[in-house]
């Protein structure tokens, strides 16, 4: 028995004699009489036992004709008629080849045998090489899809793949299935060598629905109907290199923890790549970096992923290879749609210290739960507690949101621009919320400077970022703007208030004689005094707002403490510009008789 494809060698396999025998040919031919071989017999071609313990079916068998020669060249007979050897036909002993595909096939790497067909879930291949040769008659001829077609075949695996130089192939659209029987150990395992895979389709055996409405409804929507695993669905361990061209990673649950469709800690090199419909307990709905990743991916795209609970919808940047720096975790012209997190990062979060490239990258409907009543998720796009780096022509939707917990984070390439994601004709914005608009210190009078949330590639404190920073709107757009050198600055018009987060860069002292206080700043760590352009004072008791003092002038900063005012506690909140900077901060005074 013999399996042709147009994409690998023939591969042949000998039948036993029960074999034969069970299926009604011939073994001997005596030269004087006709000997039939029956195409009808070979119906019944399953490696001998049909039964499954699952209630599944065997293969599909189709004929494709009886041959000579194991290269099939020579034909004997098509596969719809019977082959007649004659009286005295034959001189020397004949071996037939019978030409075979079927639809699906069996694989269990740790139980199976190569010597079974495979055609049956009873009797397993071993090899994907054995699988792949009985399977490639019956798959798509275009090498160029990465998507399963109707008439693609199936390899349904029993036992993780652990052989990184037999996965290694040009597949052409084959499907490589988790299997029912699979649920507690990943489909592919490769802790050493490298693997390079095209054209295929890893499916993990869920069936989503639900996904559509997370962001609006809750996880509680989301059903699975087919398999639920409690483990990811390919795990590429530190040292491994897995190189992937038009390979489709889809229909996966962990149901344990993340990274339902890949766990990365080696290196993964993605080229047109889809992960769709993954699903994860806690993080990662898909997609999860380790500490020796190195991930570069290049127009692929993730859509309907989502977490149950945890942070980033489709991906997590837990750590990465090395120093962290850009190249080492990069996205370029991939497309993130319509993920969700039950957790901070619709579609991708970044954990802190940790760095991510974005290149030409387009985020579109992504989204948090927001029915979720234990806390308010951050992050409709991505949640960056690391270093974010935006390059090249990105593309955002009207809800899209970055969201960063840290200071210096967004790092951006000088060709970096924003455009809509229903038009990539149209200049447009993505809306910016930093977890401080300004810092301080817990000492109360000695703190840092304003939030530097933006740079170049530089790295610089002083960047000119002027051409860049109009493509950022911030989340509380009335009260801060960004500079030109990428802080952000209080608006002149920014009302004060009690528990106006303080952002020092000066010490000060204040001084009081018959009512009159007189503030005194100066820069704390050279403690030289500082002229600030102007300075006002809000006075409060408590949370009562007492009364104002605006534009003190810098030669004379000093004001009247109300004197019709009672003897207690008073607050005082003291804002002042310098240049394009604002800065506030609080002192209490005590007033007495």
């Amino acid at each position: 028995i013999v399996s042709s494809g147009d994409y690998g060698s023939n591969d042949v396999l000998t039948l036993t004699s029960s074999q034969i025998s069970s299926l009604g040919l011939p073994s001997t031919h005596t030269n004087t009489d006709e000997t039939t071989i029956p195409i009808a017999n070979l119906s019944t071609l399953t490696d001998g036992d049909t039964s499954t313990s699952t209630g599944e079916t065997a293969s599909t068998i189709s004929f494709g004709g009886l041959y000579s020669d194991s290269s099939l060249e020579t034909q004997l007979s098509d596969s719809s008629s019977d082959y007649t050897i004659g009286a005295t036909s034959l001189s020397e002993d004949l071996t037939v080849y019978i030409k075979v595909s079927v639809d699906h096939i069996y694989i269990d790497p740790t139980n199976g045998s190569d010597k079974n067909f495979g055609f049956s879930l009873d009797s397993p291949c071993k090899s994907l090489t054995k699988a792949f040769s009985w399977i490639s008659p019956n798959l798509e001829t275009s090498s160029s899809s990465s998507s399963a077609t109707s008439s693609a075949a199936t390899i349904y695996v029993l036992s993780s793949i652990t052989s990184s130089s037999d996965l290694s192939r040009n597949y052409y659209n084959a499907v490589l299935k988790r299997h029912a029987n699979l649920t507690s150990s990943p489909v592919i395992s490769l802790s050493s060598g490298s693997s390079t895979i095209q054209n295929l389709v890893v499916d993990g055996g869920a069936s989503w629905s639900g996904l559509d409405d997370v962001a609006t409804s809750g996880v509680s929507v989301l059903s699975n109907s087919g398999i639920s695993a409690t483990c990811s669905c390919v795990v590429v361990s530190s040292g491994v290199t897995l190189t992937c061209s038009n390979v489709t990673f889809q229909n996966n649950e962990n149901s344990s923890s993340k990274a339902s469709a890949l766990d990365l800690e080696g290196t993964a090199n993605l080229t047109d790549c889809v992960f769709n419909y993954n699903v994860s307990k806690t993080s990662s709905g898909a997609l999860y970096t380790g500490s020796s990743a190195i991930l570069q991916m290049s127009s692929g795209s993730f859509s309907y992923n989502a977490t149950k609970n945890g942070n980033g919808g489709a991906v997590v940047v837990a750590s990465a290879k090395g120093d962290n720096s850009p190249s080492n975790i990069y996205f370029d012209t991939v497309n993130f749609s319509t993920n969700f997190a039950t957790g901070n990062g619709g579609a991708v979060s970044i954990n802190t210290g940790k760095y991510a490239s974005f290149n030409a990258c387009t985020f579109t409907d992504n989204g948090y739960d927001s029915t979720s009543t234990s806390s308010s998720y951050l992050g409709i796009d991505i949640y960056a507690a690391g270093s974010l780096y935006l390059a090249g022509n990105c593309a955002f939707c009207t809800s899209s949101e970055i969201y960063t917990t840290t200071s210096k984070v967004i790092i951006l390439n000088s060709d970096f621009t924003v455009v809509s994601s229903d038009d990539s004709s149209t200049s447009s914005t993505v809306k910016l919320t930093p977890k401080q608009y300004i810092t301080t210190d817990s000492s109360g009078n000695v703190v840092n400077k304003s939030v530097h949330v933006l740079t170049d590639t530089s790295g610089s404190d002083d960047a000119d970022l002027s051409s860049l920073i109009g493509y950022f709107t911030l989340a509380d757009s009335d009260n801060y703007y960004l500079t030109t050198d990428g802080y952000i600055a209080m608006n002149s018009s920014t009302t004060l208030s009690v528990g106006t987060p303080s952002n020092y860069i000066v010490s000060y002292t204040e001084s009081s004689d018959d009512g009159e206080i007189t503030i005194s700043v100066k820069n704390s760590s050279s403690s030289t005094e500082i002229t600030p352009a102007t300075c006002s004072v809000a006075i409060y008791q408590s949370t009562d707002l007492i009364t104002t003092y605006s534009d003190l002038q810098n030669s004379s900063m000093t004001f009247t403490f109300p004197t019709d005012l009672p003897e207690g506690n008073y607050i005082l909140y003291v804002v002042i510009t310098d240049d394009n900077y604002y800065y506030d901060y609080s002192l209490s005074y005590e007033k007495s008789e």
